[in-house]
C-alpha cells in the first residue's frame, strides 16, 4: 500500500488562530463564562472538548448577559458588534484575516453604490456575516444555474466565500461577465483553500482510494470530498480514525489522505498512524502468501519496497504516477532562513501582520519584527492587500503553522541603499541622534548608524553634544564604506549649503530702495547686523533713529524682527547697508505744525555747550536754549544750572524747519509760570509777542543771540 499525504491538510491559519484564542481564554479567564457565537469550527471533536472545559455555544447575542464572547473565524456582520457593545459585553474577535478582507471590500463598494454578489452558500455563517456588511442586500449565487437566472445589472462587485471551489468560481464568473455593465471582481478565495483543493485534486488523480478527514458539517471538507470524488470514485469522508475499519481499503491501493481546514492535527495523525499499521499488516500478509506459493507457480507479480503490487505490464504506468507524485511534492514551495520573500498583507493586528506568500504556508511578522517606531500602530502603516517584502527568520512552524518573518533586514537594506544614493547624488538624508560617542555622534538613519564628527555637527562650536540626543538632524553623506555599511555625515555641510542657497536667492532679489523684513542677529557699538533672508546687512547707528542714541541697543536687540530699507547694495563685495529710521516720519517735516512760537512744552537736556543747552523735544527734534535764556539771572556756565538728562519746561521762541533750527527759552517759560502762580491774569499772547517784538532775539548760525540784544542800552559801546 502506498500512502500519499497532503502537505496542506488540516488547520488553516484562521481556524488555528480562532481555536487558540478559545483555549487561551479558558486559561486567562478561569472564573468567567466563555461563549462562542456558533461552533468555533465545524469539528465535533474540538467542540465537544471545549464544551467539557465550560465553553458554551450560542448563536444569538441576545441570549448572553455576561461573560466573554468569542466571534469565530467565520466572522459576523456589523450588527453583531453593535449589539455586543450595546450590552456592554467583552468580546474577542477571532475573525480570520482573509474573511475580514472580504468584509472591507464589500463595505467599500457597497458605499460606492455597487450591487454586491457573493458566490457561496447562502446559509454558510461566513456568507451570512459578509452579507451584513452591505446591509444584507447581497445577491447570493452558489452555482451556474442561479447565476444564469440573474437579470442584466449595472454596477456589480463580486466576491467569493473564502472556502469556495476554484472551478465553480471561474464558471460563475463566465456567466456574470456578459450580464453586468461594470463588474469589479475580487477573488477572495483563501489561498490556503485553493492550495488545499488543488493538492487534493492532484492526489485524487494519483490514488485508487482517497480519505478526506473532517467534520461532515464543514463546508470546506465537503468541497474537498467533491473534488476528490470527481477523479476517484473510491473517496471516503471520515471524522475520526475509528471509521477506518469500515472502509473497503485493499492492500494494493494507493491511498491519498487530505483533511479539511477545521480538522485538528491530532485527528490527522491518528488516521495516518492507523493507515500505516494497516499497511504494515498487509505487507506482512503478502510476504507470507508469497513464501507459501513461490514453489508452486512462477512469479507473475513483483512487490515493490513500499508494498504496492503491480505486474510487469503496468509497471511503467505506475512508475509514471509515482514520479508525478514526487514532482508534485517538489513543486511545493519551501523556504530557508535568510530568504527574501514577497507577498500581500492578509491581516493586521497590534501584535502581528499576516502575509499571504502564495505558497503552502503563510507568514507572520510579529510586532517586534515590523520595524515600527514606538507608539506607531501597525494599522496606520499596513493595510489589507498591500504588497510587502520580508525575510524568513524561522522556518520551523510555530503553533500557527506559519513562517516567522522580519521586515528589519529589508528596511536596513533599503536604508543603506538610500544612503548610497544620497552619497552618489549629493543629496541630504535625515536621521535621529542616537548617542554621543568619542569624537562625535551617531545618527540613526532608518536603522543604519551614520557617524557625524564633532567638527561637522554644526557651523559653530557645540559645547555639549548630549543636548542633541533624540533630535532629528539632516546630514550630507561625505564618506561611505559599502562592504561594512559604514557612513560619515556632515550637518555642517548642510548648514553651509542652505546658507549659500539662501544668500544667492536673497542677493538676486535685493535692490536699492527695497523695503524688506529681517531679524536682528547681533548688536555692536556702531550698529546692528540684520539677516534679510540669508544676507546680513548693517544698520549703522546713525540710521537706527532720528533721535540721539548712545548705543544701538536702545532701539533694537538680537532676535527682533524689523522692517528696513536697502540704502545701498554691493553684490560683488557682498556688502549691504540698511536703514531703519528712513521708514519713520522725519520730525522736521511736521515741526512747524506741531510746535508754535509762544508754546510752552517739555523737553530733555541732551547736550551742553559753552553757549547753551540742546533740549530734545522728541526723538530727532532738538532746539537750542541759549545761555542767556537758561535762567532769570546772569550765569557764567550752563552747567551751573543744568545737567544732561534734566527734564525742563521751555518756550518756543522761533521755528525754522527748513534750517532744522528751533530757538527755546527756559527763562521765558519760567516767567509765564510765575505770572500764573501769583494769581495774575496772563497777558494775551499778542501782548507777549509784542513784548518780544520790542526785545528781538537775533538767531545766529549757532542758534545764539548777540550782547546787543541782551543789553540794548549799551549797544553803542559794543
Amino acid at each position: 500500500m502506498k500512502i500519499i499525504r497532503a502537505e496542506t491538510a488540516g488547520f488553516c491559519f484562521g481556524v488555528r488562530r480562532a481555536v487558540d484564542y478559545v483555549y487561551k481564554s479558558i486559561e486567562d479567564h478561569r472564573n468567567e463564562r466563555i461563549y462562542t457565537l456558533g461552533p468555533i469550527i465545524h469539528n465535533p471533536q474540538v467542540v465537544e472538548d471545549l464544551a467539557s472545559k465550560g465553553v458554551k455555544v450560542l448563536n444569538n447575542v441576545d441570549d448572553i448577559d455576561d461573560g466573554l464572547v468569542i466571534i469565530r473565524s467565520h466572522g459576523a456582520g456589523p450588527d453583531v458588534y453593535e449589539r455586543l457593545e450595546a450590552k456592554g459585553l467583552r468580546f474577542i474577535d477571532a475573525t480570520c484575516p482573509y474573511v475580514t478582507r472580504v468584509h472591507k471590500k464589500v463595505e467599500e463598494y457597497y458605499r460606492q453604490g455597487y450591487q454586491i454578489i457573493i458566490v457561496g452558500e447562502a446559509n454558510h455563517p461566513e456568507v451570512m456575516g459578509t452579507n451584513g456588511w452591505c446591509d444584507n442586500t447581497a445577491i447570493i449565487v452558489n452555482d451556474v444555474d442561479e447565476a444564469s437566472r440573474l437579470p442584466q445589472l449595472d454596477k456589480v462587485c463580486v466576491v467569493a466565500q473564502t472556502t469556495l471551489n476554484g472551478s465553480k468560481w471561474e464558471d460563475i464568473l463566465k456567466i456574470l461577465l456578459p450580464k453586468v455593465n461594470e463588474l469589479q471582481i475580487f477573488n477572495t478565495i483563501c489561498y490556503a483553500t485553493s492550495q488545499r483543493q488543488e493538492e487534493a485534486l492532484q492526489i485524487a488523480k494519483l490514488s485508487t482510494a482517497v480519505i478526506v478527514i473532517g467534520g461532515r458539517n464543514s463546508s470546506n471538507t465537503r468541497k474537498l470530498y467533491e473534488i476528490c470524488h470527481k477523479f476517484c470514485d473510491r473517496t471516503f469522508l471520515i471524522e475520526s480514525a475509528d471509521e477506518i475499519d469500515n472502509l473497503p481499503i485493499k492492500p494494493d491501493d494507493v491511498v491519498g489522505i487530505t483533511a479539511g481546514a477545521s480538522t485538528p492535527d491530532g485527528i490527522i495523525e491518528e488516521v495516518i498512524t492507523k493507515m500505516e499499521e494497516l499497511n504494515k499488516d498487509a505487507q506482512q500478509n503478502i510476504e507470507e502468501h508469497i513464501d507459501e506459493h513461490q514453489e508452486q507457480a512462477p512469479l507473475e507479480e513483483t512487490v515493490d519496497d513500499v508494498g504496492v503490487s503491480h505486474s510487469d505490464d503496468n509497471d511503467n504506468g505506475r512508475s509514471d504516477e509515482m514520479d508525478f507524485a514526487k514532482g508534485l511534492e517538489e513543486t511545493l514551495v519551501t523556504y530557508h532562513v535568510g530568504q527574501m520573500v514577497s507577498g500581500k498583507v492578509a491581516g493586521v493586528s497590534d501584535s502581528e501582520i499576516i502575509v499571504s506568500l502564495g505558497g503552502k504556508q503563510d507568514g507572520v511578522i510579529p510586532r517586534e519584527e515590523m520595524g515600527l517606531d514606538e507608539g506607531v500602530s501597525p494599522s496606520e502603516v499596513f493595510h489589507i492587500d498591500d504588497d510587502i517584502e520580508a525575510q524568513v527568520k524561522k522556518t520551523a512552524r510555530n503553533e500557527e503553522d506559519n513562517l516567522i518573518l522580519s521586515r528589519k533586514p529589508v528596511l536596513l537594506r533599503k536604508a543603506w541603499s538610500a544612503i548610497e544614493d544620497a552619497y552618489n547624488t549629493g543629496s541630504n538624508i535625515t536621521g535621529v541622534v542616537k548617542e554621543v560617542i568619542k569624537g562625535g555622534i551617531l545618527l540613526d538613519v532608518n536603522g543604519i548608524d551614520v557617524f557625524v564628527p564633532a567638527s561637522h555637527v554644526s557651523d559653530r562650536y557645540v559645547k555639549d553634544l548630549n543636548v542633541l540626543v533624540g533630535k532629528e538632524m539632516e546630514v550630507k553623506i561625505i564618506e561611505i564604506t559599502p562592504k561594512r555599511r559604514r557612513a560619515v555625515g556632515s550637518h555642517k555641510a548642510v548648514i553651509e549649503q542652505e546658507k549659500w542657497e539662501k544668500e544667492e536667492e536673497a542677493w538676486a532679489n535685493i535692490r536699492e530702495g527695497l523695503r524688506i523684513t529681517g531679524k536682528v542677529k547681533n548688536v555692536t557699538d556702531f550698529g546692528a547686523f540684520v539677516d534679510v533672508g540669508g544676507v546680513d546687512g548693517l544698520i549703522h547707528i546713525g540710521d537706527l533713529s532720528w533721535g540721539r542714541i548712545k548705543h544701538p541697543s536702545e532701539v533694537v536687540k538680537p532676535g527682533d524682527t524689523v522692517d528696513v530699507i536697502v540704502l545701498s547694495a554691493d553684490k560683488e563685495n557682498k556688502k549691504l547697508s540698511l536703514g531703519l529710521k528712513q521708514l519713520q516720519p522725519q520730525p522736521w517735516d511736521y515741526a512747524m505744525d506741531k510746535y508754535k512760537v509762544g508754546d510752552i512744552v517739555s523737553g530733555k537736556v541732551v547736550s551742553i555747550t559753552s553757549f547753551g543747552a540742546f533740549v530734545e523735544l522728541e526723538p530727532g527734534l532738538e532746539g537750542l536754549v541759549h545761555i542767556s535764556q537758561v535762567a532769570n539771572k546772569r550765569i557764567n556756565k550752563v552747567e551751573d544750572v543744568l545737567k544732561v538728562g534734566d527734564e525742563v519746561q521751555v518756550k518756543i521762541m522761533d521755528v525754522r524747519p527748513e534750517e532744522h533750527r528751533i530757538s527755546l527759552s527756559i527763562k521765558e517759560a519760567q516767567d509765564d509760570s510765575d505770572d500764573n502762580s501769583e494769581g495774575k491774569c496772563s497777558r494775551p499772547r499778542a501782548d507777549r509777542e509784542e513784548r518780544n517784538h520790542h526785545t528781538p532775539i537775533s538767531h545766529q548760525e549757532d542758534g545764539g543771540v548777540t550782547l546787543g540784544d541782551i543789553y540794548p542800552d549799551m549797544k553803542d559801546k559794543f
